[in-house]
């Protein structure tokens, strides 16, 4: 990263919180802008896309939000963080169950490809299923889940347990549901 490019992002960071609340939006599309100019790097500018697409979502223009999380992809497609981001874009924003477990299905192909961020993709995979009440899936991904060993060097978050609560009793294997746990608590979390 330039040294211009990194004292901007995080002069903008550092106002972005303050300024969201605020509801000063064009303040903050302003920076990105600039942001955007001086990025110059593929990273950057995949980087800067998907802050663009935060900034949409957050303002609930989905459009554009939408549209901001595609052109990060095209950016760079076989970066996990952007198929992640549109999934949930679908799932959380938009509200297109479908398209979001289209979008993981994508998430996890290439998160596997790159072994990073399956923890992760798995997560919001079994968020998305839970939804859909597509309990097989959730299954399946759990069963991923305790499978993965996180390789030397990747990327990932923490096992997570937040949907452990929301399956419904008998949808999902309750052997693999325990072995989840004991998972969890061998590793702390």
């Amino acid at each position: 990263m330039t040294s211009d490019f990194e004292e901007k992002a995080c002069a903008l960071r550092q106002k972005w919180m303050t300024a969201l609340i605020g509801e000063r939006f064009q303040e903050v599309e302003r920076d990105l802008q600039e942001l955007r100019l001086l990025a110059t790097t593929r990273d950057e500018i995949f980087g800067v896309q998907g802050d663009f697409a935060s900034l949409y979502a957050f303002q609930n223009d989905l459009v554009k939000a939408e549209a901001a999380r595609r052109a990060q992809i095209a950016i760079d497609e076989s970066r996990v963080e952007g198929w992640l981001g549109l999934a949930e874009h679908f799932h959380y924003y938009d509200e297109n169950l479908e398209k979001a477990f289209n979008h993981i299905e994508k998430a996890l192909v290439v998160a596997m490809d790159s072994s990073d961020l399956v923890r992760q993709v798995l997560g919001v995979k079994i968020r998305i299923c839970l939804k859909m009440a597509n309990y097989q899936a959730v299954e399946q991904a759990l069963e991923m889940l305790v499978g993965y060993q996180l390789p030397p060097g990747a990327f990932d978050v923490a096992l997570e347990s937040d949907f452990l609560s929301k399956v419904p009793l008998g949808e999902v294997s309750a052997e693999l549901i325990a072995r989840y746990q004991s998972l969890l608590k061998a590793r702390g979390t």
